[in-house]
């Protein structure tokens, strides 16, 4: 199984939220083709104060340039703290 980080403008996913899609990269199709599964529920999230618990932003002084590409790869146990973190167990695997 692999884990995401989708970034979108919350304009956006509100938009999404109200169509019943996940939309990722402004629309672009290949965001999207790089996923297999994804959660319907998914939802926004802030990392601000999990920086220094994130496997992809802890000891990394450039991890915001990752959110540039739209889409991007976690671990499962950034994955774990992000779901904890909003209070869900509905996304964990």
């Amino acid at each position: 199984m692999k884990y995401w980080v989708g970034v979108v403008q919350a304009d956006h996913v509100a938009r999404a939220v109200e169509l019943g899609i996940a939309q990722i990269n402004h629309g672009s199709r290949a965001g999207v083709t790089r996923l297999q599964e994804y959660d319907r529920h998914a939802q926004p999230a802030a990392i601000a104060g999990l920086r220094d618990t994130l496997e992809f932003t802890r000891d990394n002084p450039k991890w915001g340039y990752q959110l540039r590409l739209g889409i991007f790869e976690i671990s499962k146990h950034d994955f774990d703290v992000v779901a904890e973190a909003m209070g869900s167990n509905t996304l964990r695997t």
